[in-house]
């Protein structure tokens, strides 16, 4: 080519070097995205075989294998099996473990239910003092306001 003064300018062939280089990158883009793809539907394949081992019907029939639960315990197992993580740890744990764990978790919550009604009750007659504290306060407060309206009637007489 041949620019304002006559000169012959070179051309150079960057145009067909940057196609492959996009052509390139496109690919290793295209690589890299089936790869987290395919590392991802692993994952999940994963995660589905893990829960499979800790459903809530193997816990019930674990539990059904056992002997010395009784009809109080059985129910409260039931309840424990909504979290996942009691499941895992119930199915985890050695057979001759399991009952003493149950024993231990349905004790555990059976205090705690007792320290809550003991709450409940301390609740209960804190109310009882402080409606009487109140009505004690609110007839203060109208004897005082009877006795500054007695004297603002005294001071208009005298």
């Amino acid at each position: 080519m041949l620019d304002g003064h006559n000169k012959p300018q070179s051309v150079t062939p960057n145009s067909g070097r940057r196609k492959r280089s996009r052509k390139a990158t496109g690919d290793a883009i295209v690589d890299a995205m089936l790869e987290i793809a395919a590392a991802s539907k692993m994952r999940a394949a994963a995660i589905m075989r893990n829960e499979e081992r800790f459903t809530i019907s193997k816990c019930i029939r674990l539990l059904d294998e056992m002997q010395g639960v009784d009809q109080s315990l059985y129910f409260y197992a039931l309840d424990l099996f909504e979290n996942p993580t009691s499941r895992e740890t119930f199915v985890a744990l050695k057979v001759e473990r399991r009952l003493a764990w149950l024993q231990g978790k349905f004790r555990a919550s059976s205090n705690s239910s007792a320290v809550m009604d003991d709450f409940d009750i301390e609740l209960d007659e804190m109310e009882l003092v402080l409606d009487s504290c109140l009505k004690y306060s609110m007839a203060m407060m109208i004897c005082v306001k009877n006795v500054q309206d007695g004297q603002a009637r005294v001071s208009r007489v005298e």
